[in-house]
């Protein structure tokens, strides 16, 4: 991370964004959430953890900049 601490200004990285709540890892969700705020008002959900955990709760994806409704299986 030190190698590259030169992306952080480059990328803006924490930016237009302010960190509204965040619900903690815990083993039974298998995944952290934070819910940010843009600057303009609008809030971003941004989870993290168990692959299969995230798709069961997801209802659409992006994918080469397009949104998809999520079909069972993944």
């Amino acid at each position: 991370m030190l190698a590259h601490v030169e992306l952080e200004q480059t990328l803006n990285i924490g930016g237009g964004y302010s960190k509204v709540d965040e619900i903690p890892f815990d083993f039974s969700r298998r995944r952290l959430s934070v819910v940010v705020a843009r600057e303009d008002g609008k809030h971003l959900l941004i989870c993290k953890g168990a692959v299969e955990e995230i798709f069961a709760v997801c209802t659409k994806y992006t994918l080469d900049g397009r949104w998809t409704a999520r079909r069972k299986p993944f």
